[in-house]
């Protein structure tokens, strides 16, 4: 299903594996440098990925916490 699915956050320039590094290496540099100078399109596609792993590491689970 399409729910929820922003169709302005796809970067339609770059191939598939070239996204993906993109995002993954500035969700680690967001938590690296604990700051982030980058494009509102950019910190727009990685902000649900950054709100899973907070949310995953503040959890109950002992597994999953920092």
């Amino acid at each position: 299903m399409r729910h929820q699915k922003r169709k302005f956050l796809k970067f339609k320039n770059k191939d598939q594996s070239h996204r993906d590094s993109m995002l993954r290496n500035l969700v680690t540099s967001i938590f690296t440098h604990k700051s982030l100078i980058t494009t509102e399109k950019r910190a727009r596609a990685i902000i649900p990925m950054v709100d899973r792993l907070i949310h995953a590491a503040q959890g109950d689970n002992k597994m999953n916490a920092i």
